[in-house]
Order: structure tokens, then C-alpha cells, then sequence
């Protein structure tokens, strides 16, 4: 029974075997998507080093394009140059996306019924495989009993929060997240907005891939340094697959959406999603929300609206009328998903905690998720052959590459900030902080990237502002009782 639970190398082995296996997987596989006319022989170029890709063109919605980056370019109204990106190229890295996925839960979940259906005979067995299956699937009543008499943990793991009164715990929450994903914000846009030495990246899969190994690594080196004074797992680790999963595809369309709206836009309709985020947490854990939330979420829809009411052009040319239908689907892909990451990190909190265990930890929960968001985001990568231009394009470019490691260091420190906060407070608190944060990144993006927001814009924001103002004091009303200062 012993093998049901990780071993101390298990939690850095583990994770580095996963990279270099996503690192070095086969590159024939690309090659065979090409003769599929998966990819084309301008993409096969760029990949593996052919001589220089030609000037191919063809015909999208009747217009001539040019497949260079330099001329994929139209003018938007605020003048700022952006990527053509033809609809069809969205649908297909989704596709590529979802059947890589396909490739590592379809398995998964068919290891795990055969798991169930020889539930009385598994713990019978021996060796690696038959532990690695106790240990993903096992439910948390078939743990071994000899760790429920085990010293609780709770007071050593919750004695640093524990000290503080409760409004300092959401001082340091608040402060971190903003920071943090200010600093995450504004190089999100510089990745996909500007180019480097006239070179624009377009490979969103590579970010998120980038930033969860990152989180990997130094979750899985903490888990190594303190194994002994971790909680045991009491949630079979395959839950924090759906997690993963809805995380990587949250990512993957925040990043899209910048190729089709401008960042003021995205930012401010993320600030809506704590409708989803209210629903989900009706229907995944049974909340019961004031009716005050209700309002101020409406009025955060409303003056979202306006805002974007006001960006509308009578004379928008149809390829801009595409581009933002297909943006607005793209940021409803991204709400729906990082929506249910939140509740369902909140969900396998309170599973953990049952019976008066510890429940998980920040890094146990960090790890988990990361560990599968790697394996799905490299699978994705070598599917449709992203490292090498990707690493190409950073060896051609170190500010790039150097971009990329402060953006992995504020996502990987911020994920720290976001399972603490999810603990303390739940995930409708969170998310009020997080659409604080969106609300001041929309000036500082129009300062630093010189968009420009009409009248009725800004009275569209100002309403965001209000509703967020009461967001904040219906939250500190409601932390104030059980802090008791």
C-alpha cells in the first residue's frame, strides 16, 4: 500500500521526464500531418530550416494575401498595425488543440474504468503500474488507514496566515495579484501586439506551455524540500486533469483574443465573467450568492456594453467586423473555461478537507494542475511542430526570450497568490480582485499602447468601476465577522 503515495523524487523526476519527453518527441509526426495537408510547405519551411519560404499566396474571402508576417498587416482605427489572422487558421489550431488533448484523456479515461471495474482485485497486485493507478484514481475512502491517525497539519501549514488579522491576508492577497498580473498583462500584449525587430511571435501554445513549466518545476523542487511536512493527498490525482485541461484552454484563448480585439477590450470582458464564475459555482458546489452580486455583475455587463458599443464604427470594414465577432467568441471560450478552473480548484479544496483532514496545499494543487497543463500544452506543441520555430524565433530574438522567463516567473508567483486567495476567500472574492486588476490595466494599456477610448467608453468603464467599488466593500463586510478586526 505503500505505493500508492509519491516518493520524495518522485515530484521532480516526474516532471522532468514529462518535459524532455514533450521536448524531444518526434518530429516525423509533423511530417506526416504535411502530407495529410495538415500543414503547408510554408509552414514545413519555417519549421525545419528549408530554404528561405517563398512569397506563397492565396485567396481568403475573395481578397489577395500574402503569406510574409511583414504584409500580413491592415491598419485599425486607432492606428496601430496588427496580423491579419484569416478565420480559418483560429478553427484549425482549436482542432489541433483538442484532438492532441483527445490524446491524452481519451486513455486516461479508459485506464480508469478498466481501474474501477477491477476495484476489489487492483490492491491485490504489485508493481509500478498497479501503484501509479492506485495513486491517480484511487478514492480518497480507499486510502491507506494507517495515515488517518496522522498529526493534522493544518496548524503548521495555515500558521503563517493564521498570525495575520483578516484584512492584512487581503492586503497581501490583493496587492500580489495586481502586481503580478499587471506586470503579466502588459508583457501578454507586447508578445502579440508588437513585433521584435519586425518579427511578430504567433505561437499562443508556446506561452502557456512556457509559463506551466515553470510552475512545474518549482512546485515539484518545493514538494521535493518539504515532502515530509506535506499533507497526504486525499483526491485522487487524476481530478486535477479537468482542471488542467480548462486551464490550458482559458490560456490558449486569452492569447487568441489578442489577435482579434484590442487589449482594452479583452480586459473588460473578462470583467463579466464572474457570472459564469457564480454559476459554476452553483451547479459544481450548491453556493448561494446575495442578490447584491447579482447586481453589481449585471452593472459590470452593462458598462462592459457600453464600452463596447462605443468602439463601433458604422464604416468597420468587413474584415474587422470578422475579426471582432471572432474575438468576442474567443473571449467567451476564455471566461466559460478559467470560470470552471477557479470553482473546481475550490471545489477539490473543500473534498480534501473532509472528515477534518489537512486539505491540500497551495503547492500540492499547483503542481497537480501544472503537471497535466505540461502534458497537454507540449502535446499540442509537437503536434503541430511549434518548439522549433518557436525556439527559433527566441534564438533570433533574446528580448523575446527574456520576456518570456518574467512572464513565466509573475505567472508561476501569481499562481501561488491565486490558490491562496481561492483558500481564504473562495472564488467569487478572487475573481472580484482579478477584474480590479483588468479594470486598471485598461488606462495603463491605452498609456503605454496608445489605444484610444471614446466618451461613451469611459462612462462604460466608470460603471465597471462602481460595481467593482461595491464588489470590494459587500467582500470586506463580508471578511470582517470572521477575521474579528
Amino acid at each position: 500500500m505503500a505505493l500508492i503515495y509519491p516518493t520524495q523524487t518522485t515530484y521532480v523526476c516526474l516532471p522532468v521526464g514529462i518535459i524532455l519527453v514533450v521536448l524531444l518527441g518526434p518530429s516525423a509526426a509533423i511530417s506526416e500531418l504535411a502530407q495529410v495537408g495538415i500543414f503547408s510547405a510554408h509552414d514545413l519551411g519555417e519549421e525545419f530550416g528549408n530554404a528561405e519560404p517563398s512569397m506563397a499566396s492565396g485567396k481568403e474571402n475573395g481578397q489577395h494575401f500574402d503569406l510574409s508576417i511583414e504584409d500580413r498587416v491592415e491598419k485599425l482605427t486607432d492606428g496601430r498595425a496588427k496580423a491579419v489572422v484569416p478565420p480559418s487558421s483560429l478553427l484549425h489550431h482549436l482542432t489541433i488543440n483538442l484532438i492532441a488533448f483527445a490524446t491524452v484523456l481519451v486513455p486516461g479515461y479508459v485506464i480508469r474504468a478498466r481501474y474501477s471495474a477491477r476495484r476489489g482485485t487492483i490492491y491485490d497486485e504489485t508493481g509500478y503500474w498497479s501503484a501509479l493507478q492506485r495513486f491517480c484514481f484511487a478514492e480518497r475512502q480507499d486510502l491507506s488507514m494507517a495515515h488517518l491517525h496522522q498529526p493534522s497539519l493544518a496548524t503548521k501549514r495555515e500558521g503563517f496566515w493564521s498570525r495575520m488579522p483578516r484584512w492584512l491576508q487581503f492586503v497581501i492577497c490583493f496587492l500580489g495579484l495586481q502586481v503580478l498580473f499587471l506586470r503579466w498583462g502588459f508583457l501578454q500584449e507586447r508578445f502579440l501586439t508588437r513585433p521584435y525587430d519586425g518579427e511578430r511571435f504567433e505561437d499562443s501554445q508556446f506561452l502557456v506551455f512556457m509559463n506551466r513549466v515553470m510552475a512545474l518545476l518549482f512546485s515539484g523542487t518545493y514538494m521535493f524540500v518539504t515532502w515530509k511536512r506535506q499533507p497526504v493527498l486525499r483526491v485522487p490525482f487524476y481530478k486535477f486533469s479537468f482542471a488542467s485541461f480548462s486551464n490550458v484552454m482559458s490560456s490558449w484563448f486569452q492569447y487568441e483574443a489578442l489577435k482579434y480585439v484590442s487589449f482594452p477590450t479583452q480586459v473588460l470582458a473578462k470583467a463579466s465573467k464572474i457570472i459564469p464564475v457564480m454559476l459554476m459555482g452553483k451547479v459544481v458546489s450548491g453556493k448561494v450568492y446575495p442578490l447584491g452580486q447579482y447586481l453589481s455583475a449585471g452593472l459590470i455587463t452593462v458598462g462592459m456594453s457600453i464600452f463596447l458599443y462605443s468602439r463601433w464604427d458604422g464604416n468597420t470594414s468587413n474584415s474587422n467586423l470578422i475579426s471582432s465577432v471572432l474575438g468576442t467568441a474567443v473571449l467567451v471560450g476564455y471566461i466559460v473555461f478559467d470560470s470552471f478552473t477557479s470553482t473546481w480548484q475550490e471545489q477539490l479544496k473543500k473534498e480534501s478537507k473532509k472528515d477534518g483532514h489537512a486539505g491540500l496545499t497551495s503547492m500540492q494543487m499547483m503542481y497537480g494542475i501544472n503537471f497535466f497543463s505540461v502534458i497537454l500544452a507540449g502535446i499540442s506543441l509537437i503536434e503541430q511542430g511549434g518548439f522549433i520555430s518557436s525556439f527559433r524565433f527566441a534564438f533570433r530574438h533574446p528580448d523575446f526570450f527574456r520576456d518570456v522567463l518574467v512572464s513565466s516567473l509573475c505567472q508561476t508567483v501569481g499562481q501561488l497568490f491565486i490558490y491562496t486567495t481561492i483558500g481564504l476567500f473562495g472564488a467569487a472574492v478572487f475573481t472580484t480582485i482579478m477584474t480590479v486588476r483588468q479594470a486598471i490595466a485598461v488606462p495603463l494599456s491605452c498609456f503605454f499602447f496608445g489605444h484610444v477610448v471614446p466618451p461613451v467608453g469611459v462612462f462604460g468603464v466608470v460603471l465597471v468601476f462602481i460595481a467593482l467599488f461595491y464588489e470590494g466593500y459587500a467582500a470586506w463586510r463580508g471578511l470582517r465577522p470572521k477575521g474579528g478586526s
